[in-house]
This record gives C-alpha cells, structure tokens and sequence, in this order.
C-alpha cells in the first residue's frame, strides 16, 4: 500500500542504514581495495579508463562488445581523483551493488509489506553467488544495474508526479546505462508501456522518456563510426555472431528454450527467500500449469544432464567467481566442492523456479488496503485497468526484465552472470504480497543460507587472485639485481626477471594474460591482418609461453615448480598454494637477488 511521508521517510531511513550496516561489514571482511590486479575480464575496462586519466585519449578496447564509454569514463573520473588503483574501483562497485539492493527496497514500495520484506528482498539482490563476485570487480554488470535501476526509480517518480525534471533524471540514467551495455535503451520501454495502459501516452510524455536515451545512441553511433572506428568485437562479434544464429531458426529456438529454463532455475534459486511462504489471493489453474510444467523440464534435464551448474561464468564446483587456473580439483573448496551441495542447490532451484513460474502468473495476496485509486499491489494487470499506484514500481521491474531477457536471447553467448538482469524483476514477482510470520521466518533462513555461501564464496575468489596476482609480480620482479626494488605492479610487459621473464609469457588466466598481453598482442596482430581475420583467441599465442600456474602439485606437472604461493581461505581449514612451473629452472642469480630467488622457491 501507499504509506504517508512521514512512516515512509522512517522505513527509507531504517533501510539505508540497514544497507550500510551490510556494507561496513562486507568492506571489514572482503578488503575488496587490498587487491590490485585483474578478475575475469574487468581488465577490457580498467585498462582504457587508466588511459583515459593518463593521456586524456578515450579509446576502447577490442574486446569487450558493449558500448564501453560510460564505464570508461566512471573510472577515468576516479583515477583522476585518487590516481591508479583498481582496488579502490572496486570499492566503487560494491558500493553501487549496495545502492542498487536499496533501490529495488525502494521500488517495491506498496507491493511487498511489511518493510521487512521489502529489506529482505533488497538483500536477495546483492547477496548471491552471481551479483557479489561482480560487486568486487570492475565489470560493467553492476554499474548497468545501478543505472538501471536508478532509471525505473526516477520514471516512478515522473509516472506520479509528471515533473520535468523525474522525467530528465530517468531518462538521463537510460542513456547512461546505454553507454555501459546497449540494452539500457530497452529501459523507457517500461514506462512507455505503462503509459499505454493507464491510457496516459502522450507525444510529449514519450518525448521525455526517450529525448536523452535516443541523443546519447547517435552521439555514441557517429563518434563510433567517424572518430573511433570498429574493434575487434563490432567487427567480428556484436552483430555478425548474432545474426548467425538467427540464420538457423531451429537451433535459435531450441537454444532460446534453454536459456530460458535456466534462466528460471538461477532466478529461482535467488529468489527462493521470497517465493517460500508466498501465498495467492486466488489459485488459478494457470499458476499450478506451469509450475508443473517447469517442474517436469527441470526433472527430465537432471536426469539428462545432472545438476547446477548449467551456465558457465561465476557459479561453478569449487568456485564463486571465475576460475582461471588449471587444477581446480585440488583448490581448497570445503562444501563448494561436495557433491550434496550440487545437488542440494539443484533441487532448490528446481523448487524455486517451479515457485517462480507460479507467482508470476497468479496475484499476490493483498499487502494492504490502499491509500489512493486503484486496487490491490498486484504486479502485472489487465490491459485497460490499469495499475495501481502502488504497484507501479513492480510492474516497471517486471516488464524491463522482460525485455532485458529477450535481448539477452539473442547474442551469440550466454553466462550465469546475464540472470543478474532478469533478477530485479523476478524478485519483484517473488517478494510481492503480504508477508506473515512464517513467510518472514523461512525467507531470512534461507537469505542467511545463501548470503553465507556468497560472502565466504567471495572472499575465497579475493584470496586465491591476491596469490595468483603476488606470485606472479614476484616471479617477474626476481633476480632483477642488487640495488633494484620494482614496484608491486610494474608498467605494461617492461618487468623482467629471470631468464627475460615477461607477465604476458606466465600463463596465469585469462584474466592475468589479458590485463598484461591482450593489447599489446592485438596491435601487433592488427599491423598484420585485418580485424576480420583476427581469431578470437589468437592474441594468446602471440607472447611465447615460459612458465604457467597450477593449483595441481608439483608430482602432477611435468615442468619444474620454481615458485609456490599459499593462501587462506574461508571455504576450508586448510590452506590453498597455487605453483609457478617452467620448463627448466633459470640459473639462480648472484648476490642479493639468490636470497630472494630461493624465497620465491619455498613461497616466502
């Protein structure tokens, strides 16, 4: 329901505080600013913003396929202010993430009652296995979220008010969103299309909705074309790669049917705090229907294909986060690496879609009486009744959730961590209605359950990169000779340690290779052959290979350990040591730097 101003300047407080309460306690505990290297493929972004800042040039990377600059931009921003580090970019993420838990608190004002729940569900959004490895990284998937969500919030506003300036704000952060990932000019579609059925469009309210979001993609379009120029992705990826699998109908569809389905499983995990306990104002037989129906899918996959996990990215055996190194059977792992827990979370997920499909095809149980026309906090409603008041903020995650996954359905690949766009409005369907006691009960239960296994997940992902990223730096700073004391992080492919070691010649990941080799690698490439002819993977082969990281023991590896780096990690009692092999170890050097080689042996 409504809540007059002052009880909701009460419950917006209780929530902002709520949240940074959460956020001093994951700042405490991860340390996300004491690591300064590379975590999947945040290097495509942090790379081009530390250009920006140092030689004012913006200049995007081949790699990555979104629109980039608005990303770019952020981080430059803050580069400039406190100069390069990565670490404190990453406290700039997790910040966002939090911020965006209590935006979607916000928007779901009215539809999910008490405030508790409204907390909860906040909650649910940050703290999963998908979203809280990305808030400690430098991908642009929070940043778009943030703007998102920020977006919805601003076109609530403008939809009750109808100030200029709500509409400017909400269509503003659209064009921002655009300019990280071009689906953020899918966002004014959802108070576009609640303007339709309150039967309210007019040509300049859909003027303010679209101005800024359509100036910002011929802006982004003519500079692209006539300044920039096509990398890599444009060229090869964007648009070829998807109307490639647009040529093949069957395959399109039978893919489209996949991802779908684990879309609803992974949302249906996430959601399961609010789904348990979720009661219908009225049972319909739709609701049931595809329950079961969803439920039968996820039995006959099982049986099939075996349990979660079905996408690749984050959420994986024996990880939170991407793993990127060779050997992950004897990385430390504790219950990530138990066969209970995989099937454990299949089967809650399997019982959290099937939950999912229902309410989202079912009204929700009344979360009050209203203050205002209309009727009922439902999130979805009949063409030409409307949606009330208090259901607009639902009905706009809803619908842009919507459209997030049918754009989504069409690139060329799929990742776990594209369910963090379909979530907002899952959540919105799953949290909505009156919340009891038991409903309260088992959600913060099973939120607590799920936030355990993100944070420890997540701090386990920090601590085995801080060791990848510290054994490397000190393989390629020893034996640099007495006298010499190379900073932790040296400049691009210049430090050189024994036998004329190089970072991009340690084969470390995709991230650690990236970050060192992948541009360097790719102007040499692009100097021999056009971008149509560059493979996507060929930058790998261009920086010979001399030495390479492995959780697997030396007795497993073939070349010779010349280095080991052991680590903590909240997942088991016992500690992680990734090794550095080589082909044959380099001759020791003299003097001070064999003290320091023979520590880089023994892991010192």
């Amino acid at each position: 329901m409504l809540r007059p101003v002052p009880a909701l300047r009460r419950e917006r407080l209780a929530a902002f505080l709520a949240f940074a309460a959460l956020g001093a306690a994951l700042f405490l505990y991860m340390k996300p600013w004491t690591f300064g290297g590379a975590l999947n493929d945040d290097w495509a972004y942090l790379l081009p913003a530390r250009r920006l800042a140092e030689t004012g040039r913006l200049r995007l990377t081949d790699w990555a396929s979104g629109t980039q600059v608005a990303q770019i931009l952020w981080g430059a921003f803050w580069t400039k202010l406190f100069g390069w580090s990565p670490g404190i970019l990453r406290c700039l993420t997790l910040l966002l993430a939090l911020s965006s838990g209590l935006m979607l608190s916000f928007l779901l004002e009215g539809a999910a009652e008490p405030p508790a729940a409204r907390l909860l569900a906040g909650f649910a959004l940050v703290l999963n296995p998908i979203a809280l490895p990305l808030a400690v990284s430098f991908m642009t998937d929070i940043p778009y979220l943030a703007l998102l969500l920020g977006s919805l919030l601003a076109f609530r506003s403008a939809l009750t008010d109808d100030r200029e300036s709500s509409w400017a704000a909400g269509s503003f952060l659209a064009a921002a969103a655009y300019l990280v990932r071009q689906t953020g000019l899918l966002i004014p579609l959802a108070p576009t299309a609640l303007l339709l059925l309150e039967r309210r469009l007019t040509l300049r309210r859909a003027a303010q909705a679209w101005s800024i979001p359509a100036a910002a993609l011929l802006s982004h379009a003519a500079w692209f074309h006539w300044a920039h120029g096509p990398t890599w992705a444009s060229e090869n990826y964007v648009w070829s790669a998807t109307l490639a699998r647009l040529a093949n109908p069957a395959v399109f569809g039978a893919e489209a049917l996949w991802r779908l389905f684990c879309l609803l499983a992974y949302a249906g995990l996430f959601c399961l705090p609010g789904s348990l306990g979720w009661t219908a104002r009225r049972r319909t037989w739709r609701g049931w229907a595809a329950a079961g129906a969803f439920l039968a899918a996820g039995m006959a996959v099982w049986a099939r294909r075996g349990g979660l996990p079905y996408l690749e990215n984050l959420f994986a055996p024996s990880a939170v986060g991407t793993l990127t190194l060779s050997g992950a059977a004897f990385k430390p792992a504790g219950f990530l690496a138990a066969r209970w827990f995989w099937m454990l979370a299949t089967g809650m997920a399997l019982a959290g879609g099937a939950l999912l499909s229902r309410a989202a095809l079912e009204p929700a149980l009344d979360a009050g009486k209203e203050r205002g026309p209309g009727r009922g906090p439902s999130a979805l409603r009949a063409v030409g009744r409307g949606v009330s008041p208090a259901g607009r903020g639902a009905f706009l995650l809803a619908v842009c959730a919507l459209f997030q996954v049918l754009a989504s359905l069409l690139g060329a690949k799929y990742f776990d961590r594209y369910v963090l766009f379909f979530l907002p409005g899952a959540i919105a369907l799953a949290f909505r209605g009156a919340w009891g006691k038991f409903r309260l009960a088992a959600g913060g239960a099973v939120l607590a359950a799920a936030a355990a296994v993100s944070i420890a997940g997540t701090a386990d992902y920090l601590a085995w990169n801080k060791a990848k990223w510290d054994l490397g730096l000190k393989a390629v700073s020893a034996g640099l000779g007495p006298g010499r004391r190379p900073s932790a992080l040296r400049a691009l492919g210049k430090g050189v340690g024994p036998a004329g070691l190089r970072p991009p010649m340690i084969i470390a990941g995709f991230d650690w290779g990236g970050y060192w080799g992948y541009e360097p690698a790719m102007e040499s490439l692009k100097k021999a052959k056009p971008l149509s002819r560059i493979g996507e993977w060929e930058w790998q082969s261009v920086f010979p290979a001399a030495a390479i990281m492995s959780w697997k023991p030396p007795e497993r590896v073939p070349w010779r350990p010349v280095a080991a780096e052991s680590y903590a990690t909240p997942l088991s009692p016992r500690r992680g040591t990734i090794y550095l092999y080589a082909p044959g170890a380099p001759p020791p050097p003299a003097g001070e730097g064999r003290k320091r080689y023979n520590a880089l042996r023994t892991g010192g």
